[in-house]
């Protein structure tokens, strides 16, 4: 029985690798099982367009390509805008992480190494509430005069506080949602 060949292509954001990736150690001690090696491609889904030759002939090497991102918007969008002709691209319908075969969703994955630990977005939450009370401040020092700076303290403030609660820039979410 030849060994079945499956290539994982990530369209995440170098940022969304910074949380997890996958580890193709992981994935192909967990192949062992089923007779199937995989390989992974991370390709940034803004730069999919300028990569389809290569892409099509890589693929022609796998019995089956899975597409995945996040929340499976950007995967479903470059399937079915560039490779809706070839039957063995897939994406799940789930998300991130949950294609058949995989034993359980952390068999897949890893943390980067390096990547922040809590106590970052704890402080980016501090920082950002510290700079909405300087605009608050100064707001009650001079009543009734709202200056730029206290509309830049503002916007930093609430910027940088959605940075740390939801562990990502708010403006990388922003220009995302402009392609997808």
């Amino acid at each position: 029985m030849s060994m079945k060949k499956i290539l994982i292509l990530d369209v995440r954001q170098q940022h969304e690798l910074a949380t997890h990736r996958y580890s193709t150690q992981k994935l192909n001690q967990a192949g062992l099982k089923t007779n199937t090696k995989y390989d992974v491609v991370n390709i940034p889904a803004e730069n999919i367009k300028y990569n389809l030759g290569f892409l099509r002939d890589l693929f022609s090497e796998y019995d089956t390509v899975w597409i995945t991102c996040q929340l499976n918007n950007r995967a479903s969008y470059i399937k079915n805008t560039y490779f809706a002709d070839i039957p063995n691209v897939i994406t799940n319908p789930t998300g991130h992480f949950g294609f058949p075969g995989f034993d359980s969703p952390g068999l897949a994955t890893e943390r980067t190494p390096g990547h922040h630990s809590s106590t970052v977005y704890i402080l980016q939450m501090l920082f950002g509430g510290l700079l909405l009370i300087v605009a608050l401040i100064l707001y009650k020092a001079k009543p009734g005069q709202i200056t730029w700076i206290m509309y830049s303290l503002i916007i930093m403030g609430i910027w940088i506080m959605l940075e740390g609660y939801f562990k990502f820039c708010p403006g990388v979410k922003f220009l995302n949602r402009q392609y997808w």
